[in-house]
Order: structure tokens, then sequence, then C-alpha cells
């Protein structure tokens, strides 16, 4: 892979995250300003392994 082609997957890596956080967070009954706070100050990043990730982070 090209380094182009591995930002560019990253980067459509973290916008499926972002959009997922914003789902979840519209079904939620937080405020809109909650919601915004929650939105400027999360940080999504990609994992190359999702089960090694919660496996660490539990």
């Amino acid at each position: 892979m090209t380094e182009q082609h591995e930002m560019d997957q990253f980067l459509r890596q973290v916008q499926a995250i972002e959009n997922t956080i914003h789902a979840l967070l519209q079904k939620t009954q937080l405020s809109d300003e909650e919601k915004d706070y929650i939105l400027r100050h999360i940080l999504a990043v990609p994992v190359s392994n999702e089960e090694t990730y919660i496996k660490n982070a539990g």
C-alpha cells in the first residue's frame, strides 16, 4: 500500500467512527449543549485490531 492509500484509509476509519459517535449521541437524552461538548472533546482513533483494543481497555 502507498502512504497516500494508508492515509486515505485512516481518514475514512476516523470519519466512520465519528459518524457512529454522532448517531449514538442523537439517541441519547443529552442536551444539544452536552452533545456539542462531547463532539468537540472526543478523540476518534482507529485501532488495527478491535478485539485487542477491547481486551486492553477492559
